[in-house]
């Protein structure tokens, strides 16, 4: 019976393995196994900045939300009295981010569509930067996972609370 129990213990681990490797072999982002992937790190870094769990993030990816509209989705969601279901719900009903913020009194300074502005925001405020300069960098063609892993490679460590009014 002891033999039977540690054998079963054993197979259980052995399918436990595969299932990590199997996981890390798929091309969908898994947050939070801090690989250093920038698909990865963004996705890290949204479930950082939104407080939500990693679980909830990957969760809207596989819902069809692209990587750069999931902070649009949750800055609505924050903003608002929606769920990040419901924004999701509403976008797939063929509505654009710009109407479902303005359904919710959701509005964001700056220039461009509501995306844009969503992960202008989440960057800046996340790692410490101005808005403008998180807009040239991607004025000069950078992919918002891209800034996001720039910032994280040089050290930038995210800002978790705002800083006090300087005295200029």
């Amino acid at each position: 019976m002891k033999a039977l129990l540690i054998a079963l213990a054993l197979t259980g681990m052995a399918l436990a393995q595969g299932n990590n490797q199997t996981r890390t072999r798929t091309t969908e982002p898994h947050v939070g196994d801090n690989v250093h992937d920038p698909d990865i790190d963004f996705y890290d870094s949204i479930s950082d900045y939104f407080r939500q769990s990693p679980r909830a993030v990957e969760a809207i990816a596989q819902k069809g939300i692209p990587a750069m509209e999931i902070p649009a989705v949750l800055t609505i969601a924050r903003k608002s009295s929606m769920s990040p279901n419901q924004v999701i719900a509403a976008r797939k009903q063929g509505k654009s981010f710009e109407d479902i913020a303005k359904q919710a009194n959701v509005n964001l300074p700056g220039d461009g569509d509501f995306v844009t502005k969503a992960n202008v925001r989440f960057l800046s405020e996340y790692h410490g930067q101005n808005d403008a300069e998180v807009r040239r960098l991607h004025d000069k063609g950078a992919s918002f996972i891209e800034i996001n892993q720039q910032f994280r490679r040089v050290g930038i460590k995210p800002r978790t609370e705002k800083p006090a009014a300087s005295s200029r």
